[in-house]
């Protein structure tokens, strides 16, 4: 099985999953990391670079390379995988994600992400000068629609986070 992490930036994507990894003995793939490494160069390079419908592209195709790389029919847990916030946006991936993995939402409020984020917009090319209000008022739909499970993170550690998301997937894998 493939557990996919979404949710907004800051809400603990890649924390979660490298602390999830961890705990299930899975593997770990976060793919702002994989599109780095395939492409040679940052996520704020390839956004001044290419704008973000170039980089969108270059994701969905990071995206599918992944799942069809690590596809699986095992009940256990094999891989976490961490999205970027923007790559559930788009219809296509949503579908192929549903298809392929037990999408998990990792809900923070706004105020728990801007705590989160304080400092860090400049490696964020969607926070450059702008408030991350509308962008995640647009997105949170979106999250909760294409989510197999919902967590809350507000209030909670990556280990917690963790635990509950072994849990639920438990749960939610139930026959």
């Amino acid at each position: 099985m493939i557990a996919t992490l979404t949710g907004f930036m800051g809400s603990g994507k890649s924390s979660v999953g490298r602390k999830l990894s961890a705990l299930a003995q899975a593997a770990f793939i976060d793919l702002d990391d994989y599109i780095v490494e395939k492409y040679g160069r940052s996520i704020p390079e390839l956004f001044s670079e290419e704008g973000e419908k170039g980089f969108r592209r270059r994701e969905s195709e990071a995206l599918k390379e992944v799942l069809e790389a690590a596809a699986c029919d095992s009940k256990e847990l094999s891989l976490i995988l961490s999205l970027g916030g923007g790559t559930i946006v788009c219809e296509e991936n949503a579908a192929l994600l549903h298809e392929k993995s037990t999408v998990i939402f990792l809900r923070a409020k706004l105020e728990t992400l801007e705590m989160r984020l304080e400092g860090g917009k400049d490696k964020r090319p969607l926070l450059k000068n702008h408030s991350i209000s509308p962008l995640l008022a647009e997105r949170t739909p979106l999250y909760e629609s294409n989510s197999d499970i919902i967590i809350d993170t507000d209030a909670l550690n990556t280990t917690e986070v963790a635990q509950l998301i072994i849990e639920s997937l438990k749960y939610y894998n139930r026959e």
